[in-house]
């Protein structure tokens, strides 16, 4: 007797790490993540937050944040939020737009949503905003799914 799609779909995603369990993991292996001191605020299905404090090291000749800085942060959050259904996904392209300037000391709030995944292929944007202030970056994230699981068994 086969079971429905349904049941096999429940009985893997019981057998999987859940969403947070699998971005803890990534974070504890992630050099960036470690090295900007980035915290994470949320993990669920398709979705997930996090924050980080600008440090002078951070900041371009100006004083302001570095725009490679917000990049990387946006990039992490899109990554991790893909890669947290335990199936490996890189980065295939991504895009982004530069409203204001954060400064050394400004808690910055990125929020990863997921807007399109199918197949091999996954479109995420992230909005990047100074902790009760305004958005500073948007970024759109195309991820290609490569498989296998992110999380040693």
């Amino acid at each position: 007797m086969q079971r429905s799609d349904a049941v096999q779909q429940a009985a893997a995603a019981a057998s999987c790490p859940c969403v947070r369990e699998v971005i803890d993991y990534m974070a504890s292996c992630n050099g960036i993540y470690q090295s900007f001191g980035i915290e994470t605020l949320e993990a669920v299905p398709g979705r997930s937050r996090f924050a980080m404090r600008v440090r002078d090291d951070m900041t371009n000749s100006f004083g302001t944040c570095h725009g490679g800085v917000y990049f990387t942060l946006a990039d992490l959050a899109i990554g991790f939020t893909c890669n947290s259904r335990n199936e490996r996904s890189v980065t295939a392209g991504a895009s982004i737009e530069f409203l204001l300037a954060a400064k050394t000391g400004d808690r910055l709030i990125v929020e990863a949503r997921e807007i399109y995944r199918e197949g091999r292929n996954g479109t995420y944007d992230a909005q990047i905003s100074i902790d009760g202030g305004p958005v500073v970056a948007l970024v759109r994230g195309r991820m290609r799914i490569v498989g296998g699981p992110v999380v040693p068994a």
